[in-house]
């Protein structure tokens, strides 16, 4: 069976980071593994806090994402990424109606969103 350890040994196209020649990976342990575990922890917080003070008039169905906000998104430039924190992957994927992002990013989407002209609706999923 092969191993599931990523392989960080020096490759010719690509130069390595100091320490992976040695088998460690600077930007995976260490100080970086603390870092990202505090990010998302503190991330996880946020969500679960928004989660308890939402108002339940606030929309919460895809198709409402779609019809009030997707259409307009697709005409925002990515500092989607900038406002909302999203990586650009997901933030082009969202732009692009081929995933629904979690509802505590649809208000900032939205104000985003209003300042395009309306697009004709495209179903999102």
């Amino acid at each position: 069976m092969p191993s599931r350890q990523p392989d960080h040994s020096p490759k010719p196209d690509r130069p390595c980071l100091p320490g992976c020649a040695e088998g460690a990976d600077p930007a995976h342990g260490g100080d970086a593994g603390r870092k990202r575990g505090g990010s998302n922890a503190a991330h996880v917080t946020a969500v679960a806090r928004w989660e308890r003070e939402r108002s339940d008039d606030e929309p919460t169905d895809p198709d409402a994402f779609a019809r009030d906000i997707f259409a307009r998104l697709r005409g925002v430039p990515l500092r989607i990424t900038e406002a909302t924190g999203l990586s650009e992957g997901y933030g082009s994927f969202a732009r692009r109606g081929q995933t629904v992002p979690h509802r505590w990013h649809w208000a900032t989407l939205a104000r985003l969103a209003l300042a395009q002209p309306r697009q004709a609706p495209r179903r999102v999923g």
